[in-house]
């Protein structure tokens, strides 16, 4: 039995950059890899099958099938093992723009590496990754990077501090096609949303506040293309990060594609009482911190 862990991610700046032909966008993302996340169980079986549940105490949509992890298993080709069953237990949110559908992919192929052994030929995982989609190498490495590209071309960036995140769940979740789909109707090719919904930092003035430990200065250049989209299909979006602000965030932001409205705070003591302001914003809140790891083998 080989167990597993995907963690979630957060953007703490996306912009749109350009569009392409075969109908994915151009992005420039910073991304963090956080401590949410999801834990997988993997077993040599005579028929592979995946298994989704909900952690205790959480629920919530689960993926229909073929979900991604089905996916990654028919992808990986095993030569060696067993047809696995995997056990997915989540922690992750659906639809929220976490990453948790690539945290899994992510976890999965790092455990099925284990489990082909070593006297088969290695995984092409990294190819695999990039195959199963683009936030999937990120969840792969982990850490923090730029991404560009699809979202899929990778370099790391120093962060001097540990960042705690106060994470607002809201009911409902958003669909990271419609909402590419509704940024293209709202923003004109060629353009970005820079000064809608407020004052919008550069990626430069971000990465320098990383690498120094500012957080006062990450805060203030925090930023998503998305959120003008996003925010028109659910306006209580909008709501939702004020909220998050008047809670005491130094700074907030929606991740990835929605729905999830993520603040920024000084230390884990001040991401409690942020997290407490804001319980009755959200149906889930959670506290996470930053952290240097991506999908990995839990040793025993």
């Amino acid at each position: 039995m080989i167990n597993t862990i995907g963690r979630a991610k957060v953007n703490l700046w996306l912009a749109v950059v350009g569009r392409r032909t075969d109908g994915y966008h151009e992005l420039e993302s910073v991304m963090q890899s956080i401590s949410l996340a999801d834990e997988l169980t993997i077993e040599p079986a005579e028929h592979s099958e995946v298994i989704i549940s909900w952690a205790d105490g959480l629920d919530g949509p689960i993926p229909a099938p073929p979900d991604i992890v089905q996916r990654t298993v028919a992808a990986a080709r095993l030569k060696c093992a067993e047809r696995p069953t995997i056990t997915v237990k989540k922690r992750i949110p659906v639809g929220a723009g976490l990453g948790g559908a690539s945290a899994d992919a992510a976890a999965a192929l790092v455990g099925l590496t284990r489990l082909e052994g070593p006297e088969c030929a290695e995984l092409e995982i990294g190819a695999l990754a990039r195959l199963l989609g683009a936030d999937v190498p990120f969840c792969l490495q982990g850490g923090l990077a730029m991404a560009t590209g699809v979202g899929d071309e990778l370099s790391p960036l120093p962060c001097a501090r540990t960042l705690w995140w106060v994470i607002g769940v809201p009911d409902g979740g958003l669909s990271t096609v419609k909402v590419y789909q509704h940024f293209d109707e709202l923003v004109p090719a060629g353009t970005r949303p820079s000064g809608k919904g407020g004052p919008m930092g550069t990626v430069g003035a971000l990465t320098a506040a990383l690498a120094a430990g500012d957080v006062d200065g990450v805060a203030a250049n925090l930023a998503n293309d998305l959120e003008v989209a996003a925010f028109d299909l659910m306006p209580a979006l909008r709501d939702h990060k004020r909220s998050m602000l008047e809670a005491g965030a130094l700074g907030a932001i929606m991740t990835g594609s929605g729905s999830a409205i993520i603040g920024l705070c000084r230390d884990e003591a001040h991401a409690g009482l942020v997290a407490s302001a804001v319980a009755g914003t959200f149906p889930r809140v959670e506290v996470a911190h930053g952290t240097p790891d991506g999908a990995a083998v839990l040793e025993p």
